[in-house]
Formats: C-alpha cells, sequence, structure tokens
C-alpha cells in the first residue's frame, strides 16, 4: 500500500521578495521553510548572481518536491 500525502488546498498569497544582494537568499529560504508560497524577484543582482540564486532555489525545490515556475526574466513563483 502507498503512502499518499494530499496536501491542504487553500489558496494563498504569495509574498513577494526582491533580493538586493546574494546573501539575501536567507530570508527567501527562511520563508519557505514555512511552507510560504513566494515570488522571488533576482533581477536586481549581477545577472551571474541572479541565475545562481535561481539555480540554487530550484534544487531546494528539487529537495522538498516543491514547484519553482518562471513569471519573468529572474522572477520565479516558489511554492513548496
Amino acid at each position: 500500500m502507498k503512502n499518499i500525502l494530499i496536501k491542504n488546498n487553500k489558496l494563498l498569497t504569495p509574498q513577494v521578495i526582491i533580493l538586493k544582494c546574494f546573501q539575501d537568499i536567507d530570508l527567501v529560504i527562511d520563508e519557505l521553510t514555512k511552507n510560504k508560497p513566494l515570488i522571488v524577484n533576482a533581477s536586481n543582482l549581477v545577472y551571474q548572481d541572479g541565475q545562481r540564486v535561481i539555480d540554487f532555489l530550484s534544487g531546494y525545490c528539487f529537495a522538498k518536491n516543491g514547484n519553482i515556475k518562471k513569471i519573468d526574466n529572474l522572477i520565479y513563483r516558489i511554492d513548496i
């Protein structure tokens, strides 16, 4: 018999986090550990740093069985 996990389907408004430096990724991880949906805007960063942030968050989402969806260039919605 398989274990099935059903997530709560209540709609939550995502919090928007605009990153100003690479170290702000700590804020994103803190919010994701609370299972809150986020919109992460890394477009203010140097492109290479923004891409590193998105790569890191993609790996985090994969590890937590979450979803990441591109909204615009370096702007993503993340649901865990």
